[in-house]
C-alpha cells in the first residue's frame, strides 16, 4: 500500500482543495513558490492582459495578448500603447526607445 500526502500545488496550477488539481488559463501562470487556492491566483503573463468578458461567469477569464504596438505588465487588467519612438520588448512588458536608424509610430511629414 502507498502513502498519501497533501503536496503542494505545482506552478501553472491552482488546487481549489480536496483532490482537486486545475491548469491555469492558457497565457496565465501561478507565482513560483505560491500554491495557487483559486483559478484568481493564476495571473497573465507579460503581453497579455485578463479578458473577463469572454464568459458570462464572473470567475471566469482568458488571458488575451496584446495588440500591435501594446504592452502589459504580468497580471495586467489592460493593455498600454507605447508612444511614438519606442516599441515593445520581445515579451511584450514594456516599451523600449527604437535604436538609432530605426522609428516607430506616425513618421514626420517634411
Amino acid at each position: 500500500t502507498g502513502s498519501y500526502h497533501c503536496l503542494p500545488c505545482p506552478q501553472g496550477f491552482y488546487c481549489p482543495g480536496m483532490d482537486e488539481k486545475r491548469r491555469c488559463p492558457a497565457n496565465s501562470n501561478t507565482t513560483e513558490g505560491e500554491e495557487g487556492k483559486t483559478m484568481h491566483d493564476c495571473l497573465c503573463m507579460p503581453g497579455h492582459f485578463k479578458n473577463s468578458s469572454t464568459s458570462f461567469d464572473a470567475d471566469l477569464f482568458t488571458c488575451s495578448p496584446c495588440q500591435e504596438g501594446h504592452v502589459a505588465q504580468r497580471a495586467s487588467l489592460v493593455c498600454d500603447p507605447c508612444a511614438a519612438g519606442t516599441a515593445p520588448t520581445p515579451i511584450s512588458d514594456a516599451c523600449q526607445a527604437c535604436p538609432l536608424g530605426t522609428f516607430s509610430g506616425a513618421a514626420s511629414a517634411y
